[in-house]
């Protein structure tokens, strides 16, 4: 198993975020925000979590960096 200095975690980190906003503005691209399938509302909270669960995981390596 390889670790990851903290500058190349956070833009590991950065990168993710990226990907998953892509994959929501994708998604909303072919549905809309009007009446929908009910995953499709499902997927887009999970989108929303993993970029608040990215984001925490930034703010606790740089504040640990800095900390």
């Amino acid at each position: 198993m390889t670790t990851r200095s903290t500058p190349d975690e956070v833009a590991f980190l950065l990168g993710a975020i990226q990907r998953t906003e892509k994959m929501a503005s994708n998604m909303l691209e072919e549905y809309g925000h009007g009446v929908r399938p009910s995953y499709v509302s499902a997927d887009l909270a999970d989108y929303g979590e993993r970029v608040e669960r990215y984001r925490r995981q930034i703010a606790r390596l740089e504040a640990a960096q800095h900390g």
